[in-house]
């Protein structure tokens, strides 16, 4: 407290290390040398609801399995993306989406059923999967990412491009997917569902995201060339 941007590191010993992704790998940042001699590039952050979103904010099927995954994730022999895959499975055989409300900036209203929403200020979440393939760190913006319903088959075919960010360029996700830039928005539903942000799961009903532009610096080691 009272320091104005300071340069924060990591250390990724934890089981999903999604921020890392945006600049390497996770071995890329195991080196406590390369990372003294590295540099530090200023990041923006999310405020949701008096919150602060570094990485991601998800809502819907993405929060559930992730929820799912958490549990997976205590078995023998299961790692961070196959725990991902086992809750994304496992949330199949549930019924799938929620009623969502959202009003934009401008004063704009849209309200639906919806599979998912990401509040994103990285590129990944689930331990790899790139789920907000535009999104930049440093830019002022979040991206959106408001998938519609999606019968369970045509989703499992999208999955392999959804991992490797793609999915925006096939057909169904140009018909499914809403994905935009934003400086706040407003996301209202009936009822209390879960959200995961920055892997922290908990319940909402109302939600307030606002950009915060460049509050801090993010340690990039020496090596790497920093914003993908």
């Amino acid at each position: 407290a009272g320091f104005a941007c300071p340069e924060v590191g990591v250390i990724p010993v934890g089981t999903g290390n999604d921020f890392v992704r945006n600049f390497g790998k996770k071995k890329d940042f195991m080196d406590i040398l390369s990372q003294v001699e590295g540099r530090a590039i200023p990041c923006d952050v999310i405020e949701l609801n008096g919150r602060y979103v570094v990485n991601m904010a998800n809502i819907g099927f993405d929060c559930e399995v992730a929820a799912k995954a958490s549990v997976w994730k205590q078995k023998p022999l299961i790692s961070g993306p196959a725990a991902y895959i086992m809750g994304i499975l496992s949330e199949f055989a549930k019924p799938m989406g929620n009623r969502m409300s959202f009003r934009w900036a401008d004063g704009t209203t849209m309200s639906g059923r919806y599979l998912l929403c990401t509040l994103a200020n990285g590129s990944f979440c689930g331990g790899g999967f790139c789920s907000s393939p535009e999104a930049a760190l440093n830019d002022g913006l979040m991206d959106v990412g408001i998938v519609k319903m999606i019968p369970r088959r045509k989703f499992v075919g999208i999955l392999p491009k959804y991992k490797t960010g793609t999915y925006l360029d096939t057909k169904l996700g140009k018909e499914k997917v809403l994905y935009g830039k934003h400086e706040k928005l407003e996301l209202a539903v009936a009822e209390p569902i879960h959200i995961c942000i920055d892997g922290e799961i908990s319940k909402f009903t109302y939600l307030k995201a606002e950009m915060v532009q460049a509050p801090f610096r993010f340690i990039v080691p020496k090596g790497l060339e920093g914003m993908k």
